[in-house]
């Protein structure tokens, strides 16, 4: 695979610059409405007929800790929807549809029971999700069997998603995530069923380093359940209002934190990776066989390679 070209690279900045000014000026534009929804909710606390339980938000803390080549750990508060794709809510069905389908879910999966989404929400017609898991359920709704992982890179838009045993599985790294990881790692997953608590682990485990990264998310029902992060209230504005405009944020910043640290940088690999990866089917297959489903990036100039 050949390096970009100069204008290339050009342009890619260039795209970086204008998707941050756009999600922070469409940001901007939409928080009088999202002001006047939360001080309605906060004045008149009552649910209306958006409220109906088929999305649930659980708060909670997402922390990172790599231990290789260099040091670095950091936490933040995230405030995540478990949505009902069965039966999902009016605001979820005006979002772009950027996720799989109940059904699509379950041919993945090989299940035939309810289908439940953690995800970021879009804010303000932005989303930045780096991981989103489905937990397909048994036909009776009684247990999760099979877990989706949906893991998409930034700022290129690449995806795969991969089935995983709820329980904790090891799958051989399945997609150039970070720029500042290379790819001879094996991801070890974990996820519980949401229910009073919800966790999430994604370990990394590298022939070289050992175990050398791990990011979980451990999180509770929200005191106000059913409503989004931009509607419920003053306080949960306040504190998690424009998620996916933060989280981008957070994840630009560390990466520029690391690069300061001397973490040396990856050029994402095409092909390659996902030849090996396909051969390298050491986890549970999706329901048609396969091991990995992967989306290529979508837009120009991260389409390059």
């Amino acid at each position: 695979m050949q390096p970009p070209s100069s204008l290339v690279l050009l342009a890619q900045a260039g795209s970086l610059l204008f998707t941050a000014v756009s999600a922070t000026w469409s940001a901007f534009w939409y928080m009088p409405i999202a002001l006047l929804s939360a001080v309605l909710r906060t004045l008149l606390p009552g649910c209306d007929g958006r409220c109906d339980g088929s999305a649930v938000f659980y708060e909670g803390t997402v922390m990172h800790s790599r231990k290789q080549p260099k040091e670095h750990k950091f936490s933040y508060q995230v405030r995540m929807a478990v949505v009902d794709l069965d039966n999902a809510p009016s605001w979820w069905k005006r979002t772009p549809a950027d996720n799989l389908s109940a059904g699509e879910a379950r041919r993945l999966a090989g299940t035939s029971g309810p289908v439940r989404l953690l995800t970021h929400p879009p804010a303000a017609g932005y989303s930045m999700n780096p991981i989103s898991v489905y937990y397909c359920y048994s036909a009776d709704g009684s247990k999760v069997e099979r877990c989706i992982a949906e893991v998409t890179n930034t700022p290129w838009g690449e995806r795969v998603a991969f089935c995983f045993r709820p329980g904790g599985e090891a799958v051989p790294k399945a997609l150039h995530v970070s720029p500042l990881m290379d790819m001879k790692a094996t991801w070890q997953l974990r996820a519980t069923e949401p229910g009073e608590r919800l966790f999430l682990s994604v370990g990394c485990s590298h022939p070289e380093h050992g175990d050398y990264f791990l990011a979980t998310f451990d999180a509770r029902p929200s005191s106000q359940p059913h409503m989004p992060n931009e509607t419920a209230s003053l306080r949960t504005l306040w504190r998690y209002g424009f998620q996916p405009q933060r989280v981008a944020v957070w994840i630009y910043w560390h990466a520029v934190l690391l690069l300061a640290k001397g973490v040396p940088f990856f050029s994402p690999p095409t092909s390659e990776y996902k030849a090996a990866a396909a051969a390298a089917a050491r986890h549970p297959t999706t329901a048609d066989g396969r091991s990995f489903v992967w989306r290529g990036a979508q837009k120009w100039p991260w389409t390059w390679s």
